[in-house]
C-alpha cells in the first residue's frame, strides 16, 4: 500500500511536466499571419507571430503544415525586415501574396 501515492505522484509529475507541450497552440494560423507587415515586422516580430519557421533558405523562412495543407514563406531585406510573405492554403484554396503580380 505503501507504494500507491509514489506511483501516483510519479504520474502526476509526469502528466503535470507534458502538459505545456500539449497546450501549445499553433501560433501559424491566417489571423496572425495577417498581422505581419512588410517594411516594418523584423524576424524577431515574425517569430513572436507565428512561431519559429520549418526551414531557413536564405533570407526565406518557410512555414509547413501538411496536416492543414498550408505553406507560408516570409521573406526578409538585408536589415531584416519583411519584404514578401506568401500564404497558400491548399484546403480552402487561399493564397495571398503581397508582391504585385505582373501586369499584361
Amino acid at each position: 500500500m505503501k507504494k500507491t501515492p509514489k506511483l501516483v505522484s510519479a504520474v502526476l509529475f509526469m502528466a503535470i511536466t507534458a502538459l505545456p507541450g500539449c497546450s501549445t497552440p499553433d501560433r501559424m494560423v491566417q489571423a496572425n499571419y495577417s498581422q505581419i507587415q512588410q517594411n516594418v515586422h523584423t524576424q524577431t516580430d515574425v517569430e513572436a507571430l507565428i512561431g519559429p519557421p520549418s526551414n531557413k533558405l536564405g533570407d526565406m523562412w518557410l512555414y509547413e503544415r501538411p496536416d492543414q495543407h498550408v505553406t507560408v514563406m516570409i521573406d526578409f531585406g538585408p536589415d531584416g525586415r519583411v519584404t514578401r510573405k506568401q500564404w497558400v492554403g491548399g484546403l480552402e484554396g487561399a493564397w495571398h501574396d503581397t508582391k504585385e503580380a505582373p501586369k499584361r
